[in-house]
């Protein structure tokens, strides 16, 4: 359990993939849909993107040629929001 929270904060304290990782929150993208909301590279959001399906985090579905990515662990989505409460009412 220990490894898994480790492994997990490491993946989320980098400003790039919590940006990718809010994005996701308001809704499923594609790799090129993710780059023009971000702003990320594309090369970025798609090692982003297979760091965080390896850790369970998003679940990705086919949709034609297009690969869609949504949040599967709903968790920390609750946890990402509440931090994200806590420092904007500072």
């Amino acid at each position: 359990m220990e490894r898994r929270i480790e492994t997990t904060l490491k993946l989320i304290a980098n400003r790039t993939r919590l940006k990718i990782l809010f994005t996701l929150f308001s809704g499923k993208y594609c790799v090129n849909e993710l780059t023009r909301l971000t702003g990320i590279s594309q090369s970025l959001v798609s090692q982003s993107l297979s760091k965080f399906r390896a850790a369970g985090i998003i679940d990705v579905k086919r949709k034609g040629n297009a690969h869609i990515y949504c949040i599967k662990d709903r968790k920390l989505f609750n946890i990402l929001l509440k931090l994200k409460e806590h420092f904007e009412n500072e």
